[in-house]
């Protein structure tokens, strides 16, 4: 885990502006970084918007994380403008939402409407849906995938209650107060995480 992310934040800042003078459109950072809520074993989980990308862009990219110190926790999302702009707009919408900018801005990229946050919900729960299936059937072990399929049950719960209430909540812990923990033996919470998916498709 960063011990100062503050300072890390600057420093791959400078190098992202370094590397790419007046190129940089936005940087951001998403996940439990991005909501205050970085754990020992979280990455940092980067959203870097460029002019344009290619490989040369890609492999300068690589290597100025890649020299950074912890820059081993390095992950996310790296594009070019043309790319966002033809982006499908239930993932975009995600994407604005649920990062914390660091630079520039992604606001005013374009203004959802509710079939974005409808079309968003139904592809999440569908998703949702099958993956609980199939883990549940087939994973010789089917708590080792819980983690991840309560990951994508987190985000799925955030549009959900975006949709209902018109506030999309920042935290775990502001979901949880409305859908509270996913607690029980692991056939319990399949139980839960595939009768929730499935009302929701």
């Amino acid at each position: 885990m960063l011990t100062d992310l503050c300072a890390w934040t600057e420093e791959f800042l400078r190098r992202l502006l370094d590397a790419f003078p007046q190129r940089l459109i936005f940087a951001g950072l998403q996940e439990s970084y991005g909501r205050g809520e970085a754990t020992p074993e979280s990455d940092i989980d980067l959203v870097v918007i460029l002019d344009h990308v290619g490989l040369p862009e890609l492999e300068t990219y690589r290597g100025l994380v890649r020299g950074m110190d912890q820059g081993a926790l390095a992950c996310g999302f790296l594009c070019g403008r043309a790319e966002l702009d033809r982006w499908p707009r239930y993932d975009l919408m995600q994407l604005v939402w649920d990062t914390r900018p660091l630079y520039g801005t992604l606001e005013g990229l374009h203004e959802f409407t509710p079939d974005d946050v409808d079309m968003a919900i139904q592809i999440g729960a569908s998703a949702l849906y099958h993956s609980a299936v199939h883990c549940f059937l087939y994973d010789n072990d089917p708590s080792t995938a819980l983690p991840a399929l309560e990951k994508s049950a987190f985000f799925l719960a955030r549009l959900e209650l975006f949709r209902r209430t018109g506030a999309y909540p920042s935290t775990r812990r502001e979901t949880a107060l409305s859908y509270g923990p996913w607690s029980g033996g692991t056939e319990k919470k399949y139980e839960r995480l595939i009768r929730w998916s499935s009302s929701l498709l």
